[in-house]
């Protein structure tokens, strides 16, 4: 005798449709040349199963019932001995494994079968049978409870759970074949419900399951109606079931002798933006939002917003913020984001405050009363440097957009970030040259701007110093060697914008009341005033009697001494390349012919019309007390002293 790995089951209306051939079947030939089978069933207990007139089959070919049941109390049919037969039994709607065998000649085959105890704890009604669990109760009470069933190893039988959600059915569940007595099989079923925000179903949820210390299982997903029934081996108790739902999880941990349903609710979020969005369900895994809205657990997520290359821009990138979606009582929730990605010149990142207006103008770093969140990188994992992400609810329009870096100020034109989310700022790439009357570059210049105060850029290096500046209307100012020159209104704009200050030589030149030119370098020293004295050395290359020096536009006080004579006098220089800064002295005669020296810094001799700065001096006599007079220069300026 064998057994086969397959079922075969038949309905009633087949085997009452066969059972009229029973008169004329094999079974019923002659006692020459035959034999009998009996088909046994026992359960658990070792009890014999009396099976009823259509619970045992037999196929020769055709299938047929067996017949009434003998003295052995198992149901019997005499066959044509040598005729190969498949047998099976069905009780309490359970099917068994089929077994094969030859009828003997003139003695009986028997075939025994056995039932298992099968025990199903749940905490409400249970049925079972059919292809959905449906045909019979096997419980209707909270009880646990047990019934004798078969099994044909192959295919599971089906149990139905009621709950409070509804019924759940298609709850597989198997046992092996039992071989002989004794045997049992002890279940616990569970059930899971997956609502979406609005409380329909979550059709295509997922379930992981946690019954005793490390051991995992995966049931399975729900159905239309978000429901999902699974059985588990053994009398449970406290079990932690955890739901997905497009990547996103909750758990519950609850004793499923007491509480069979694990009852899941979503939150619907709606997030509003032009272009691509993920999130990440873990610290590694991310997948891409289906906007406008999707239904989520709740909890705190990564979210990522993509902008995307376009002219003047850099290549995509993501942005990254975290978003916490409620419990469900507080869903469905509505939110929109904008991005804006802030660049230099070269297009790397850079931070900057951001600023936008909305029913009034809202710092994005600190303010979240519009329910604005900032996150401010430069660097941040999973994110571009350089960019900011600003989440607001609802659903806004039209948004100004501002950002201030370094004092600079850029403000975008007002856009609909329900269509246009991304916002883009650039810096220009600022140079400011120095450079000398002849248009070459020159060092050592201390550049600035001002923009809510003045900010420094730096020193230059072969003339020109480098700022990145956003674009607007500025000022600026350079130093160079104390002088300082101011160029107001400039316009930045565009990648690159050049300013430029350009010195103008200044000559010093001192000149006797002929106007013929004296000798500064030998005789005397000229100097300005900016931000303190300046030396004037460097002597024209034309003329070794005159000095000059490269100097940034604007009015200066300079002065020379002479043979100890000094004079002062303020003048303005132009934007011109060259300029010429005049001093004059005045020819000095003692009528007496007995002055002898004069003071200056020190008494020094005194020779016969001999050329002073103007001033206030005194002078010595040979004949009389020594005596101050003020003097003057000029063309043709004599000045008569004693």
């Amino acid at each position: 005798m064998s057994t086969k790995a397959k079922r075969r089951w038949w309905p009633p209306a087949v085997v009452l449709a066969v059972a009229a051939l029973a008169m004329w079947a094999p079974g019923y030939a002659s006692a020459a040349d035959t034999g009998t089978i009996a088909v046994c069933a026992t359960d658990s207990t070792g009890a014999n199963i009396v099976l009823g007139n259509d619970q045992a089959w037999y196929k020769t070919g055709s299938t047929y019932y067996v017949g009434a049941v003998g003295t052995s109390g198992c149901r019997e049919s005499t066959l044509a001995a040598g005729t190969n037969v498949e047998v099976w039994v069905a009780k309490n709607g359970t099917y068994s494994q089929h077994l094969t065998g030859t009828v003997p000649d003139g003695s009986t085959l028997r075939f025994d079968f056995y039932t298992t105890n099968v025990t199903i704890q749940y905490p409400g009604q249970v049925a079972f049978g059919g292809p959905h669990g449906d045909s019979a109760w096997f419980k209707q009470t909270a009880a646990t409870a047990s019934m004798e069933l078969l099994s044909d190893g192959v295919d599971p039988t089906m149990f139905r759970a009621s709950s409070s959600a509804g019924y759940v059915h298609d709850i597989a569940v198997s046992w092996p074949v039992a071989t002989g007595t004794g045997k049992s099989a002890t279940f616990s079923l569970m059930a899971m419900r997956v609502r979406n925000n609005d409380g329909t179903g979550e059709a295509g949820a997922t379930a992981v399951y946690k019954a005793g210390l490390y051991s995992y299982f995966a049931p399975g997903s729900t159905n239309a109606d978000g429901l999902l029934g699974w059985a588990h081996a053994g009398l449970q108790t406290d079990v932690t079931v955890t739901a997905k739902v497009n990547n996103t999880t909750s758990s519950q941990t609850q004793d499923v002798s007491s509480v069979g349903l694990f009852d899941f609710q979503t939150t619907n979020l709606t997030l509003n933006y032009s272009e691509d969005v993920r999130y990440f369900y873990n610290s590694t895994y991310a997948s891409f939002f289906d906007k406008p809205s999707m239904e989520l657990f709740a909890g705190t997520y990564p979210f990522q917003f993509r902008s995307g290359a376009v002219a003047g821009n850099p290549g995509a990138a993501y942005s990254q913020v975290d978003i916490t979606v409620p419990d469900p009582s507080q869903g469905p929730i509505t939110k929109s984001a904008a991005v804006v990605r802030f660049q230099d010149s070269t297009g790397a990142g850079l931070v900057g405050s951001v600023s936008y207006y909305l029913q009034g103008w809202h710092n994005a770093v600190a303010d979240t009363d519009m329910g604005a969140a900032y996150f401010s990188l430069p660097a941040n994992t999973g994110s571009e440097p350089g960019s900011a992400v600003l989440l607001f609810d609802g659903a806004p329009t039209n948004v100004v957009f501002a950002l201030t870096y370094n004092g600079t100020r850029q403000q975008l034109p007002t856009q609909n970030i329900q269509t246009n989310s991304v916002a883009y700022f650039h810096t220009t790439d600022v140079a400011v040259e120095l450079r000398n009357h002849l248009g070459n570059p020159i060092d050592t210049g201390d550049a600035s701007y001002y923009a809510s105060g003045w900010h420094t850029i730096g020193t230059t290096s072969s003339g020109v110093v480098h700022v990145q500046m956003l674009p607007g209307s500025y000022s600026f100012a350079m130093t160079f060697d104390g002088t300082r020159q101011q160029l107001n209104g400039q316009a930045i704009s565009g990648a690159t914008t050049t300013v430029t200050f350009t010195t103008t030589l200044v000559f010093v030149e001192l000149q006797d009341h002929y106007s013929g030119i004296l000798d500064i370098p030998a005789n005397g020293s000229a100097s300005y005033y900016a931000s303190g004295w300046h030396a004037i050395t460097t002597e024209d290359s034309n003329n070794h009697r005159i000095v000059q020096t490269e100097m940034l536009p604007g009015s200066y006080s300079f002065a020379v001494t002479y043979l100890g004579t000094r004079d002062q006098k303020s003048q303005t220089i132009g934007t011109g390349p060259l300029q010429i800064v005049y001093f004059h002295t005045g020819a000095v005669h003692s009528d007496a012919g007995t002055a002898t020296s004069y003071y200056a810094s020190g008494w020094k001799p005194f020779t016969q019309d001999m050329e002073l700065l103007p001033g206030a001096y005194w002078f010595r006599f040979s004949d009389i007390a020594q005596t101050n007079y003020t003097l003057v220069g000029g063309t043709g300026a004599v000045n008569h002293i004693h």
